[in-house]
């Protein structure tokens, strides 16, 4: 059975659908995880897009979660606070933040700052803490530092969801609840990995609109090279159980910011293991539509992966070589991408690289 883990819109529609969802399927949502719109460690995702949540909607949205056997995850995954976590009057505040998540009967704390790990496990010792994703987790050394910290879950760097024989490795090595990210867009070795989530911790510590360079940058690459969109970690749906065959204890599947419908339509998809018309939508996530918005012009962009051969990811299961010395001389996710990504309209494509290479010089150009 594949347990997944998946985003809240803090709505009881979604719980009422995963209950029926998983009460047809053989694999299971097990897990909901959010935060307020604006808290003090930061996190993951500006807070524009995140809900503004009371703790009383957060209070009942989490009991109603556990009438119904949904455990909740609250995350404080924020990389940077420009550190503050270390002037005890604003550390205080986090503190007593964690203890109204504590009373609330959250399940499980996702962090992604070791102080922040030391400081809530020594006040909080039966509160069970997930290292997030941010904290780019990936070998055997870090876990087990982690491991000696207390940490009960990794969520492990979507860097090697492709590196089977490392993920075996680590699932023999460690008892630590292990988890993967299922669908998320980031380009492979992403050198903007690290810049990126600290933009974001400030921009949802406190709300701001600031360029979306790192994103945008990102964009740009995929846009210009569809090898990167297949060489990109993602995990399809028709793949999910792999990684429970593993060991793996848990998937995430990302989309805070979307609406109930939409994550519903995401969880069915990965309970039903099926890729469909083109599971790739809930890859990239309509990211596209963020240059239409600025610039009403711009058709709408689509880039899909309508159809994959079963065996896509096996070349990856039975590789013996390391992609990082020879990815050039394979050739594998240049092949696949040539065949398999497709583009609405080339000239829209060609139309919104333009936009996308205006936008970048304009923003490297400010002043």
């Amino acid at each position: 059975m594949i347990k997944y883990c998946i985003p809240t819109s803090f709505d009881d529609r979604l719980i009422d659908k995963v209950i029926e969802l998983n009460s047809i399927s053989n694999n299971k949502i097990c897990e909901f995880y959010g935060s307020t719109k604006e808290i003090l460690t930061g996190s993951g995702r500006p807070s524009k897009i995140l809900q503004d949540v009371s703790i009383a909607k957060l209070k009942k949205h989490v009991k109603n979660c556990h009438n119904n056997e949904i455990r909740f995850n609250f995350l404080l995954n924020g990389a940077c606070m420009g550190g503050e976590e270390f002037n005890k009057v604003y550390l205080k505040k986090i503190i007593d933040f964690v203890s109204i998540l504590y009373d609330s009967k959250v399940d499980i704390l996702t962090i992604s700052n070791p102080y922040l790990v030391t400081v809530i496990k020594n006040k909080f010792p039966k509160l069970n803490i997930c290292l997030s994703i941010i904290a780019g987790v990936g070998n055997m050394q870090e876990i087990k530092i982690y491991e000696g910290m207390g940490i009960n879950r990794i969520v492990l760097d979507a860097n090697i969801n492709r590196a089977f024989e490392l993920l075996k490795s680590i699932r023999k090595q460690t008892n630590i609840k292990l988890e993967v990210l299922a669908n998320n867009p980031c380009l492979l070795k992403c050198p903007f990995r690290r810049y990126h989530p600290e933009i974001d911790s400030h921009i949802s510590i406190k709300e701001r609109e600031i360029p979306p360079f790192p994103s945008i940058m990102c964009k740009n690459i995929r846009l210009n090279n569809f090898e990167e969109i297949i060489k990109s970690p993602w995990i399809r749906p028709f793949d999910a159980h792999r990684y429970t065959e593993l060991g793996i204890d848990y998937i995430k599947l990302s989309g805070r910011g979307k609406n109930t419908e939409w994550i519903i339509n995401l969880a069915r998809h990965y309970l039903e293991e099926k890729d469909g018309a083109n599971f790739y939508q809930f890859i990239e996530k309509n990211s596209w539509n963020f240059f239409h918005e600025k610039n009403k012009k711009l058709e709408n962009l689509e880039i899909s992966i309508p159809f994959l051969p079963n065996d896509f990811l096996d070349f990856f299961v039975r590789k013996n070589f390391d992609c990082d010395i020879q990815c050039k001389i394979c050739g594998y996710c240049k092949r696949i991408a040539e065949q398999y990504v497709k583009v609405n309209n080339q000239k829209t494509r060609e139309k919104y690289l333009k936009y996308i290479d205006a936008f970048i010089k304009k923003v490297s150009n400010p002043i």
